[in-house]
């Protein structure tokens, strides 16, 4: 008896990729998925938010593990268990975009200046009256009387530090030569003492007839208008400070800042009013904390070279060490994101109602290096002890590292704007 004959299989088709037989969802050659050539527009729509937003399920199930479990996402990924998660760069850029998305969207910083000082335009400005009664009180104080005073207090200081000296030198173990030389060090500060009394006494004097000469020019100004009249403080004392510089201030704003080219900081030294000052403030730290981003991922190499030195024993490639600072540092940025939003609704609250939206936030930032810890024990499955004190070292290096390159983020923004 003749066997049935079989069925002839038809051909798979060809990938319109690479032209290799494709069977099944995907082509096994290079991965293209295996659909019509032409796709309605709801296909179309639903390809774009799978390939941006992942509403195939990984970006929810990447940051539900980066959340809930530290360190499960780096374990995978060196496990080879990488399809259903987001890449490790993918994750840490993607929480960077978020956190700075809702800085720039909820502002916290410029509603944070409006609660506390107010968005009055004319919250600086008094009425020349009011000004004229506080030049009045200022001037009634004589001004050599005042300086006599500050020179008694500056020469009680030296008599002060001159009697402890003479003290020290009686107590102190005698030898041979040691009474010439005791003797040779009290009189070489006796007369530093002096020079510095002189010198205060000088600066002094010079310092509080300029403060009384300065607010007589700002009297003769406010003579001139009516007293009715509102006029900003900042401007009259401005004015006066064109008559009488404050050369003895050791930091004065009125030097030349034009190697300073960032517009926000010099907007806070030419602020003529507290309500100008404080805005350019805001802009200065905006423009400082745009410079944040890229200053954390230069160091962000950083942070893996310590965990390959103190990893050293393990051999691992420094790219996997790489793997878990995306990892851990995509997880500050998402915690950075939820500060943002409770720090914006705190401001909305209020002072009283806010207060434990503070807490809250002030635990979120406290997550950050337990989970840190929690995530080292993890990945690289040392003992809790070997892992605190290593946590130890990698946290006060990496933070001294962390601080000066958000040093370097205010340089810019000061130089750079």
């Amino acid at each position: 008896m003749s066997a049935a004959p079989t069925q002839l299989q038809r051909p798979a088709p060809p990938c319109a990729e690479c032209g290799a037989p494709v069977r099944g969802a995907f082509c096994a050659s290079c991965g293209q998925k295996a659909e019509g050539l032409r796709q309605p527009v709801h296909h179309f729509v639903r390809d774009a938010f799978a390939e941006f937003f992942g509403i195939d399920g990984r970006v929810w199930r990447t940051f539900v593990a980066l959340l809930v479990r530290p360190g499960t996402l780096t374990r995978a990924y060196h496990e080879g268990r990488r399809q259903r998660y987001l890449r490790p760069l993918r994750v840490y850029l993607t929480s960077t975009l978020l956190f700075f998305f809702l800085l720039s969207v909820l502002d916290p910083i410029g509603r944070s200046r409006e609660a506390f000082l107010g968005d009055d335009a004319g919250a600086d400005s008094l009425r020349v009256s009011t000004l004229v009664a506080q030049n009045d009180s200022a001037l009634a104080i004589d001004p050599d009387a005042l300086a006599a005073a500050r020179i008694a207090e500056a020469r009680a200081k030296a008599d002060s530090a001159l009697a402890a000296l003479t003290v020290a030198a009686g107590t102190a173990p005698r030898g041979t030569g040691d009474d010439e030389r005791l003797e040779r060090i009290a009189d070489a500060r006796t007369e530093t003492l002096e020079r510095i009394a002189e010198a205060q006494e000088s600066g002094m004097d010079r310092e509080t007839k300029r403060d009384h000469q300065r607010t007589r020019v700002e009297q003769a100004i406010l003579s001139t208008m009516s007293p009715d009249s509102v006029v900003y403080a900042d401007d009259i004392r401005g004015a006066a400070r064109m008559v009488y510089p404050d050369t003895a201030r050791i930091f004065s704003t009125d030097g030349d800042w034009r190697a300073f080219k960032g517009s926000a900081l010099r907007g806070v030294v030419g602020a003529r009013t507290e309500k100008e000052r404080a805005d350019s403030l805001v802009e200065f730290l905006k423009a400082a904390l745009g410079y944040v981003p890229t200053v954390l991922f230069l160091i962000l190499p950083v942070f893996a070279l310590l965990l390959k030195l103190l990893y050293v024993r393990r051999r691992w490639y420094y790219s996997e060490h790489v793997v878990f600072a995306l990892h851990t540092h995509a997880f500050v940025f998402v915690v950075f994101a939820a500060a943002t939003v409770l720090v914006r609704w705190k401001v909305s609250l209020g002072p009283a109602s806010g207060a434990f939206v503070g807490w809250v936030v002030v635990a979120l930032l406290a997550s950050i290096p337990v989970y840190f810890l929690v995530a080292q024990k993890r990945v690289y499955g040392q003992s809790w002890r070997k892992t605190i004190s290593k946590a130890l070292v990698l946290g006060t290096v990496y933070n001294g590292v962390l601080i000066a390159g958000l040093a370097a983020a205010f340089a810019f923004a000061a130089l750079i704007g």
